[in-house]
């Protein structure tokens, strides 16, 4: 009886183990094979998220913010530069006297910014001195981007932006000397120029993209989309060294060789929101439809990964960020999800209706995260 009563219990046992090895076995198994994530289903971290700082300055920005040198620069609007450390303590703020709707840049112990009525600043990044003004007489309708120059033997660094008047200027950023300046477009230039090596993308407002060279600005090749509508400023050309990406005014990503200019593939049937960004390096492209759901293409083919369903259909613009494998997505509506080894998505912020305008990674653990309405928040994931 004894004996019997032993084996009783060690069979027991054994199906106990037994069904916890399968219960384990049927938990990994559906992370590994689940490509796609619900966020209805994904866990919620709110707990998990600590307000490091906020600053609310009571101001409009429709700009990125700057993170260099442990200084935060934001511009705002109403023509107000603000300066903060990392702990979120203004060191010093500027007016440009203008509004300011383009990303300014900052190299050293130079910030540079321009207002939308045409005039470009200098300002020392310690002290918020300004430097030198330059008045350009004409709109400036683009972000600034910086390039390698290389003036009568040293080697300089140059600012380029478009106007109103489809002109592109590079100016010296140390003595504001113009390098050079073309006429490209009848129509005005827009959003960010984007540098690839001796190479610089723009694109115009009636859908136009344009190569040209960065050392004397001559053009080197002009695509026209076939159908002539005005762009959205949002479309910002990305490229990975060969391949240029951008939007159609049908609003499809179309992918065009940097050497020749010519389309090598073009998304189709593709319902997609008018901004995208590279993912995992530029290995891919992310996108957000109008449907609410998450698409990563591959760069090289456009082949598509399945979709991701984030009920997110309200959202028209999202800013992405990714450091190693730390990746977050802020969405117009104002939540914010982060990306785990491509499967797990949290949603670390509740939506609020308060569209995000700029996101940046500081580490693994903190991240800083700004509003349209010009609140600056840094959080800690605990």
């Amino acid at each position: 009886m004894l004996y019997k009563n032993m084996i009783e219990k060690l069979i027991y046992l054994l199906l106990i183990i037994c069904a916890n090895i399968v219960t384990a076995q049927t938990s990994n198994t559906a992370i590994v094979n689940q490509p796609l994530a619900d966020i209805s289903n994904s866990q919620k971290a709110d707990s998990l998220l600590q307000k490091s700082w906020e600053i609310n300055q009571n101001n409009n920005s429709s700009t990125k913010f700057i993170l260099a040198n442990d200084k935060l620069f934001s511009c705002f609007d109403d023509g107000l530069v603000y300066c903060y450390n990392l702990e979120g303590k203004e060191k010093w703020t500027n007016d440009l006297m203008g509004t300011i709707k383009n990303n300014a840049v900052q190299y050293k112990d130079i910030f540079l910014s321009a207002t939308v009525e045409g005039d470009l600043y200098s300002i020392n990044s310690n002290n918020g001195e300004i430097i030198q003004v330059l008045g350009i007489g004409e709109n400036i309708t683009t972000d600034l981007s910086l390039i390698d120059l290389i003036n009568s033997g040293y080697q300089s660094k140059g600012i380029v932006f478009g106007t109103s008047e489809g002109n592109i200027f590079c100016y010296d950023i140390f003595t504001f000397e113009l390098i050079w300046e073309k006429n490209i477009s009848l129509h005005s230039l827009a959003a960010k120029p984007e540098i690839s090596g001796d190479k610089i993308i723009i694109t115009d407002s009636f859908a136009s993209l344009y190569c040209i060279n960065a050392k004397t600005g001559a053009l080197i090749w002009k695509y026209v989309f076939k159908n002539n509508e005005n762009f959205d400023f949002k479309n910002l050309p990305l490229c990975d060294g060969k391949t240029v990406f951008t939007f159609t005014p049908n609003h499809e990503l179309i992918a065009i060789d940097l050497l020749l200019g010519k389309r090598i593939w073009t998304t189709t049937e593709l319902k997609i929101v008018n901004n995208f960004s590279f993912y995992d390096g530029k290995q891919y492209l992310i996108l957000l439809d109008k449907q609410g759901m998450l698409i990563i293409l591959s760069s090289k083919d456009g082949k598509e990964i399945p979709k991701i369903e984030l009920k997110k259909l309200d959202v028209f613009s999202f800013e992405y960020e990714e450091l190693d494998n730390f990746k977050l997505i802020g969405f117009s509506d104002g939540s914010i999800i982060r990306i785990e080894n491509n499967k797990v998505f949290t949603e670390l912020i509740d939506a609020d209706n308060i569209p995000i305008t700029s996101l940046k990674i500081i580490s693994d653990k903190n991240f800083i995260v700004r509003k349209s309405n010009g609140i600056i928040t840094s959080y800690k994931i605990n």
